[in-house]
């Protein structure tokens, strides 16, 4: 998971991603990590733990897509959700009003590949990289907007009511069929709409 880990967040479900599988895979040459937060290096933090096994991780993603999902505002799983279908990653917030308010933008944080290592068999996946060591970036970009940002990186941004995260949350197909019904901010706006 992309994200500082300096600040409380709910992890999403492994279930929600499909990155597992036994097929080996070269090592990214560039892994990212989203945050809302203005670092020099990113230190191992106990906030999230995938299990007892890890002790303190920071997380990367070779995706850059996915480390946007991570920019503020901090959405948990009260008032949000994300994920990836079809190869198609999607961001649902229940609350527009104070996404829109809270949203102060993030950076993308950017590391050596090399200095990261993936285990396939735990969290999500291959999506998830991490280093047991404080790191510093080679290259760091700020973003003004996270909506945005998710949104030119092809993520499918949704605002819907809190009973329609409700059930997205609820059935067997990740909300797949209730997000093919929706209208994404992607589509609102005419930039980087993927068909679900």
């Amino acid at each position: 998971m992309v994200r500082s880990r300096s600040s409380v967040q709910s992890r999403p479900s492994a279930h929600m991603f499909s990155f597992k599988g036994n097929q080996k895979r070269e090592k990214p040459d560039f892994v990212y990590h989203g945050s809302p937060f203005d670092l020099e290096q990113i230190n191992p933090s106990g906030n999230h733990k995938r299990d007892n096994e890890d002790g303190l991780l920071v997380f990367a993603t070779p995706d850059i897509a996915f480390a946007t999902m991570y920019f503020s505002p901090r959405a948990d799983d009260s008032w949000s959700n994300k994920g990836r279908i079809n190869g198609v990653y999607y961001f649902v917030c229940s609350d527009e009003k104070r996404f829109r308010e809270e949203d102060k933008g993030g950076f993308l944080y950017t590391f050596d590949g090399d200095k990261f290592e993936c285990n396939p068999d735990k969290g999500i996946g291959w999506c998830e990289w991490t280093n047991n060591n404080a790191v510093v970036p080679i290259r760091k970009d700020f973003s003004p907007s996270s909506l945005i940002a998710m949104i030119d990186n092809n993520v499918q941004v949704y605002f819907t009511k809190k009973e329609v995260l409700d059930e997205i949350k609820g059935v067997s197909d990740h909300g797949l069929q209730i997000l093919r019904k929706m209208h994404s901010e992607n589509q609102k706006i005419g930039k980087n709409a993927i068909k679900m």
